[in-house]
């Protein structure tokens, strides 16, 4: 068996944005040679790099640092500005879903009133009738 070098690509900050074997690609100038005479495929010599980046917030897990690959922990991931943003959107997201949950609860309240004011138009009432006889018929 002939062994396969097994290669990582970085990026700017020095993070792990990739892994390869020889067998299936070729390195580009800047990519850094982790193993020689490896296996065929990286994952049966590195299989905790098969997993590169924290999803959903695409952070990436692993830094090569002083010719050593370094796994981040969470608490890490936690504090980097990408990490931080996705938990931004994640939480102002939470709030407009539970804006929304609080706008559709009101609706039936604000059908119920309209369809009683004087000079309401008969769609409403209608729509307010359609709505109080469907939910009648929940179980």
């Amino acid at each position: 068996m002939i062994g396969h070098n097994h290669h990582i690509r970085l990026n700017e900050k020095q993070e792990i944005i990739k892994v390869f074997s020889d067998a299936f690609e070729q390195p580009i100038a800047g990519d850094i040679c982790i193993k020689e005479n490896g296996a065929r495929c990286f994952q049966e010599d590195w299989p905790e790099l098969s997993n590169l980046i924290h999803f959903p917030s695409m952070c990436y897990w692993f830094t090569y640092v002083d010719g050593h690959i370094i796994k981040r922990t969470q608490e890490e991931l936690n504090v980097l500005p990408e990490m931080i943003e996705y938990q931004r959107i994640q939480f102002n997201n939470n709030i407009l879903q539970n804006m929304k949950n609080i706008s559709i609860e009101l609706l039936p309240d604000i059908l119920d009133y309209m369809a009683k004011q004087a000079g309401c138009p008969q769609a409403i009432k209608d729509k307010d009738k359609a709505y109080k006889d469907e939910k009648k018929k929940l179980k």
